[in-house]
């Protein structure tokens, strides 16, 4: 009996996670746009054409155990194109909230065969998206809300988020990594974390996507 190939599954809510994302793009070629018809049926169109798998599963460990969703997409740009993305997007909440995902999307297997045919990719990205409850400000990397004054007249203006990067070096332009950080309502705070991936993607990327986030969460939570 064989196993059915699959991403790793991880455990978003146990890490304040409400979707993490990874993206890889490819050159456009001849061979690529065969296992584009191949492996996952799609025809290449005068125009963009998109390939979508949608899988769910409930994380086997943890306290909250939440129902994932797994979205997963191919999107070939028309002959006048030279890339082919494939976006991987992991998340607590369904992306059709108002009705139940057709069993016919679920084609994480063919989605997986894709990218193992694809090779290396040019360039992959990852992004993951927290909220964070019971936050004291002092604990922030800037606290948030901030109240500032005017330098021009007597009004007050209050910070609720700070957009930043870190730098691989001091004078470089390098970025080791981006982020977001929102408070808008005073209370939760929504950190959303951005960095370039320099490996394959495999089946356990995920997992080092959500450990390397998780680390950088620590930093910037942590003061």
């Amino acid at each position: 009996m064989t196993t059915k190939r699959q991403l790793k599954r991880i455990n978003l809510a146990e890490a304040s996670v409400t979707e993490l994302s990874i993206r890889a793009s490819y050159r456009r070629s001849d061979e690529h746009i065969a296992h584009l018809h191949d492996v996952i049926g799609l025809q290449q169109q005068s125009g963009p054409s998109t390939f979508v798998s949608i899988s769910t599963y409930t994380p086997r460990r943890g306290k909250t155990r939440p129902r994932h969703f797994i979205l997963g997409s191919v999107m070939a740009g028309g002959p006048e194109e030279d890339f082919i993305l494939l976006a991987l997007t992991i998340s607590t909440y369904s992306p059709y909230p108002y009705e139940r995902p057709s069993r016919k999307l679920s084609q994480e297997s063919k989605l997986l065969e894709f990218r193992e045919r694809m090779g290396e990719p040019l360039s992959m990205s990852a992004s993951v998206e927290f909220v964070f409850t019971e936050v004291n400000s002092n604990s922030l990397w800037f606290p948030l809300p901030t109240q500032l004054a005017s330098r021009d007249d007597t009004a007050v203006y209050e910070i609720r988020g700070v957009r930043a990067a870190r730098l691989t070096d001091a004078g470089s332009d390098d970025e080791e990594y981006t982020f977001t950080l929102d408070r808008p309502f005073g209370d939760d705070v929504f950190l959303d974390v951005r960095f370039v991936m320099d490996n394959h993607l495999r089946l356990d990327s995920p997992g080092d996507v959500l450990n390397r986030a998780a680390t950088i969460a620590r930093t910037l939570m942590s003061g």
